[in-house]
């Protein structure tokens, strides 16, 4: 039963922290865009713009998100075979 508390306490610290992250790290973009325009327009590294590597860089969290998420998944898959072994005995 504690096993079944943990699981259900890790997923959830989980799912919420990461959404909430995302969540922020999305909306940032079009809320510089429309508070900083001056700042978000101005050339960075080359002629690119900080908005287009802000948005390039959310491909990147897209990416390390789904990353994130299969690795905890496999742990949290762990516990739930653990589970189905303790129901089993």
């Amino acid at each position: 039963m504690d096993t079944i508390k943990r699981w259900k306490q890790e997923r959830r610290l989980f799912v919420v922290s990461i959404t909430v992250l995302a969540i922020i790290f999305y909306l940032a973009l079009p809320l510089s865009l429309s508070v900083i325009p001056d700042t978000m327009n101005k050339p960075a590294i080359a002629n690119v713009s900080w908005a287009w590597i802000y948005a390039f860089m959310q491909v990147l969290m897209t990416w390390l998100i789904g990353w994130v998420y299969w690795i905890k998944a496999k742990q949290l898959d762990k516990l739930v075979d653990r589970i189905k072994q303790e129901e089993a005995e």
